[in-house]
């Protein structure tokens, strides 16, 4: 009988579960879905790359010293997606079958994107007295493609736990829909309050 001391092979079931660890699923080929799933993972690819966008929202305060509210905002936005990005990324890898690299999306529709994203960073970055209103409408239209592109999946979705995150998410990011439509409508009343020399008459 060939004795092994007790510590070697300790040694070794510690590595093999380090290395087991360390290993990853390999994602199911895009051949090996259903038609639903490809879809699904489309959505799921789009909602994480507008979470990786807007979690970099914050960055323009960098350069931008808006007012205390929208700062605050922003900030708000910024976080909610990052942490969102981040369970995105979770949730892929608990499941092979869920990709977050493809959009889907055809690669005029991508350059588009990808321009429009390039402008409107310029123009926010350029702008001086309009920059709270640029800021909050443009997150108004992000925000709420969000929330619906969230529902939309929770509606597709057949995961329990990921369909209750969206559906959280949705609302979180329409509670900061609403908070930045509340902003155009303050900013709004307020260029049209009359001047001074205007009320004295």
């Amino acid at each position: 009988m060939i004795c092994v001391p007790l510590r070697s092979v300790t040694g070794t079931l510690l590595l093999a579960i380090a290395l087991l660890q360390g290993c990853q699923s390999p994602k199911v080929d895009e051949a090996g879905l259903t038609p639903g799933q490809r879809d699904r993972n489309h959505g799921y690819a789009l909602l994480f790359n507008l979470t990786n966008s807007e979690g970099e929202l914050d960055k323009i305060l960098i350069i931008k010293k808006p007012s205390a509210n929208i700062q605050q905002l922003i900030r708000d936005i910024a976080q909610t997606s990052r942490e969102a990005k981040d369970k995105l990324a979770a949730f892929a890898e608990q499941d092979i079958t869920l990709n977050l690299t493809d959009p889907g999306l055809p690669e005029m529709e991508s350059a588009a994107r990808k321009s429009i994203e390039s402008a409107t960073t310029r123009a926010l970055i350029f702008s001086d007295e309009t920059f709270e209103r640029e800021i909050a409408l443009t997150q108004v239209k992000a925000l709420q493609y969000g929330a619906h592109l969230a529902r939309v999946l929770a509606d597709r979705d057949d995961h329990e736990l990921r369909v209750v995150w969206l559906k959280q998410f949705a609302d979180t990011y329409h509670d900061l829909y609403k908070r930045c439509v509340a902003m155009i409508v303050i900013q709004q009343a307020e260029m049209n309050l009359p001047s001074d020399e205007g009320a004295d008459q």
